[in-house]
């Protein structure tokens, strides 16, 4: 067994850190970094969280001119984005300090939240801090202030970004076809950096400075940008998330609701619900994908969220945060309401500070620089105009007595001429509920094939139809009008009218209303030429599409990203069509999106190392890795130990399973990285790299024209109730039909060679047609793997494993059986070298 650091025979060495010495023009506040406008760094990352102290930590020990790096941040301590999120302060990062293994690789997998390297950054993790599963934010924050001692010297605080340009295109100082990058810099005022952080906070209130020329840059600045969908009528009379205080305390006693569904939005209903009268949980129900089972059908139907124990994405809702449910469904006032994809809420401000809320139909709004629509039998909404949707109240019966006051002063508006009928209200035949297709559902289940059988029947039982003969109608308005100064009183009846006047779930008015919609990638950080190509919208027809948010990987393109939330990137984690410029935490997290742990500490951590790796392979330095002579019994022992050790402990491949994996390349070259000689005459190598994105198996020249075994973690088919891991649920002999998370290994040839033909139908399982596969959420597909044009949809293109091989799920997630685990990975891993060996002598 031979240790090296270099592939294909590129060693580690050491070379000048190539610091720029130059003078000073203005000292950041504590960090000993002198500011210069003509100062040059090999790197420079933007943003002193997790991911960017997980850079910095690498760099720091890095001996050649990548070690001369600069961490820019615009407030006064590392990790500042957690002293105010979440702003509940409870993290949803598990906290597990005990396991059963004592391997520190182990101990990673279900430690969330701290870093690689504690020990060596001389801090303690954060399992030694607290005793809490679910830490206080509090304790993570401490945490990175502490880890980031250690880069203080490299570290800036108190500088924002302003902007990223592109240095002039000849001035190539990178010696590989790329210019260096121009970062705009401002020192913040004493006063914010002295403050909290606040993402999307006020600008800059110091002075500007000279710009930072920097070789390459790592934007690791997180999605900062709250999302507010502007086209929505009132949004901006919203409380945000980003507005609130750590407690509830100032909803004591009021109706509030709150809009998202996301884990952001049940925190904050968890918090509120202490002090609160009800909390109404506001959201838009997710897409129905084409060819949905009706298992899923159900699941959309019934507004639920998607839930992480079932969708195994850490970033799903979480139990810690479903509080709701209980309150919902025990009957307990709060409401969790959904609506359709084709609506869309509307909110006015009514009786003074209270809000008024509707869901209306999408195809009744109209206007506001999107489309032009009917609203009321005499108002066309004009794409110019402003947005205006026709809101509902009703039905009610418009000679009853709860509707005197409300007919009174809409009479006295009409005679007045501000109102007028067919313009600016109209009234409506309430809708048919007897088609509604809960209720025929319902009628269905109890045998009846219409609403009229069904009639006849209870009337026999001695229900009196006849008392339901009163229909109503419904009135509504023009959403635009109804907020006009002229129409103020009219609203306001409306608002103390409707719980009389309606069954409608928003009908009683809101003190308040809080916006929890997520995040999006800030892309005014970009000159004009960059940002079109990191958030460009036509990714479709883009020929970077199959990889742009994701890769062409089946098991990758988990739904798409909503547009501006993620920059485009590809397996190298750096921009699109930008050479230079990378993306690093949060941010890249557009590769696994909606997947694996990529939009976690626990996950990031080790896309930040691969990123580093990557930068040191266009050094000229090499991934690093074990090497095995072939030959012989006793090196396909040393291999499968080696495979073993890896697929018990390993944590990089385990949480961001899909993305990152390991591979064993075949070589007839032995490394040239010092000691050992192949076997007796065999000159035949294998080389064990670890953690590498998957994609770059497949794309990059020096790893695709080899033989190469690749290790990668998956779960299977839609993991939901009825596939929870248990002993003996499918078997070793079918362990490729798990549905819990498993190891899985695959057999690639070289380029060209016979049997490396290229997928037609699946999506990166095995090529066994017809095989159940998870679906992917927000994405075009269903049904199983090899359902026609599976592959189209998904852009395939990867080859094809010539063997494949599954260790059968584990409850305890070990893979230790004698019998179910390692006698069959050591019989295929024997089959696999030789087919590899084989190749490589014919070759």
């Amino acid at each position: 067994l031979k240790l090296s650091h270099g592939l294909l025979g590129l060693p580690y060495c050491r070379g000048a850190r190539g610091m720029v010495a130059s003078a000073s023009t203005f000292s950041a506040n504590g960090s000993g970094i002198e500011a210069s406008a003509s100062r040059r760094h090999a790197v420079c990352i933007v943003g002193a969280g997790p991911a960017g102290l997980q850079l910095g930590h690498f760099l720091l020990r890095d001996p050649s001119t990548l070690g001369d790096f600069v961490i820019f941040d615009r407030w006064a301590s590392a990790g500042s984005f957690f002293q105010k999120y979440p702003v509940h302060r409870m993290l949803i990062s598990l906290n597990k300090r005990n396991t059963r293994s004592r391997s520190a690789e182990f101990r990673m997998r279900h430690d969330w939240n701290s870093l690689l390297g504690s020990g060596d950054a001389g801090v303690k993790p954060v399992t030694e801090r607290t005793h809490e599963l679910y830490p206080n934010a509090d304790v993570l924050a401490g945490y990175l202030g502490e880890f980031a001692e250690e880069q203080r010297s490299n570290i800036e605080y108190g500088f924002e970004v302003l902007n990223i340009s592109a240095a002039d295109a000849e001035d190539d100082t990178s010696g590989g076809g790329r210019g260096d990058f121009v970062l705009h810099l401002a020192a913040v005022s004493e006063a914010a950096v002295g403050g909290v952080a606040g993402v999307g906070g006020a600008g800059h209130g110091g002075p500007a400075l000279g710009p930072r020329r920097c070789g390459r840059v790592i934007v690791a600045g997180g999605v900062t940008r709250p999302h507010v969908p502007r086209e929505v009528i009132g949004s901006e009379l919203l409380l945000g998330y980003e507005d609130l205080e750590p407690t509830g305390a100032n909803f004591e006693d009021k109706n509030v609701m709150v809009w998202g569904f996301g884990n952001a939005a049940h925190e904050t209903a968890r918090e509120l619900q202490k002090y609160t009268q009800a909390i109404t949980l506001l959201h838009r129900k997710p897409a129905l994908n084409p060819g949905a089972s009706f298992a899923q059908q159900a699941e959309q139907a019934s507004g639920l969220p998607r839930f992480a124990f079932f969708t195994h994405y850490p970033g799903d809702v979480r139990t810690v945060t479903m509080q709701i449910y209980d309150t919902y469904l025990l009957k307990a006032l709060d409401v969790k309401l959904p609506y359709d994809v084709d609506e869309e809420p509307v909110f006015l401000r009514c009786l003074g500070n209270m809000l008024c809320i509707w869901v209306s139909k999408s195809s009744r709004c109209g206007g506001g620089g999107r489309d032009e629509r009917q609203i009321l039998p005499d108002l066309v909404a004009t794409a110019a105009g402003p947005r205006r949707c026709a809101v509902q109240v009703g039905p009610f019966e418009p000679e009853g007595i709860a509707a005197v006051g409300l007919q009174q002063l809409l009479g006295e508006l009409v005679q007045r001429g501000i109102a007028v009928e067919g313009r600016d209200f109209a009234w409506r035949e309430p809708t048919e509920l007897r088609m509604s297709p809960t209720l025929l559902a319902r009628l269905a289940e109890m045998g009846y094939a219409t609403a009229e059988e069904y009639l006849a029947e209870r009337a026999r039982d001695g229900i009196m139809n006849e008392v339901f003969a009163v229909r109503g109608k419904s009135l509504e308005f023009d959403s635009f009008f109804l907020a006009s100064k002229e129409a103020e009183s009219l609203l306001d009846e409306v608002a103390r009218a409707r719980p009389r006047l309606s069954q409608d779930p928003l009908r009683q008015p809101f003190h308040a209303a809080i916006r929890c919609l997520g995040w999006r990638a800030d892309a005014s950080l970009y000159e004009a030429s960059i940002r079109d190509k990191l958030f460009r919208q036509d990714v479709a027809s883009d020929p970077f599409s199959a990889g742009a948010f994701g890769s062409s990987r089946g098991s990758r393109d988990v739904g798409r990203p909503p547009p501006g939330k993620y920059p485009r990137i590809d397996s190298n984690y750096q921009a699109h069509g930008v050479p230079g410029l990378f993306f690093a935490g949060a941010l890249a997290h557009s590769r696994d999106f909606r997947r694996s742990a990529g939009g976690f500490v626990h996950g990031f951590r080790y896309t930040a190392r691969a990123l580093y790796r990557g930068l040191r392979r266009e050094e000229g330095f090499g991934w690093p890795n074990v090497s095995f002579p072939l030959g012989g019994q006793a090196a396909h022992d040393a291999i499968a130990d080696h495979l073993l050790r890896r697929i018990n402990e390993a944590a990089g491949p385990y949480q961001m399973f899909g993305e990152l994996g390991d591979v064993l390349l075949f070589r007839r070259a032995s490394p040239s990285a010092g000691g050992g000689a192949p076997a007796e005459g065999s000159g035949l190598w294998a080389e064990y790299l670890e953690e590498l994105p998957l994609d770059q198996m497949h794309e990059r020249p020096e790893l695709r024209s080899a033989p190469r075994l690749v290790l990668s973690f998956v779960y299977g088919r839609r993991f939901g109730p009825l596939d929870l891991p248990s002993p003996g649920s499918v078997g070793p002999e079918f362990a490729e039909l798990s549905s819990f998370i498993h190891p899985r290994l695959e057999l690639f040839l070289g380029d060209g060679a016979s049997g490396s033909d290229v997928v037609d139908s699946g999506i990166g399982e095995f090529s066994i047609r017809r095989l159940p596969v998870a679906p992917i959420p927000g994405a075009d597909i269903g049904g199983t793997l090899g359902a026609p044009g599976t592959a189209r949809r998904l852009g395939m293109g990867r080859p094809r494993p010539v063997l494949a091989h599954a260790l059968v799920e584990d409850v305890l997630t070990e893979w230790n059986s004698e019998v179910g685990h390692i006698l069959p990975l050591r019989s295929f891993l024997a089959a696999a070298v030789e087919r590899a060996v084989g190749e490589l002598l014919r070759a």
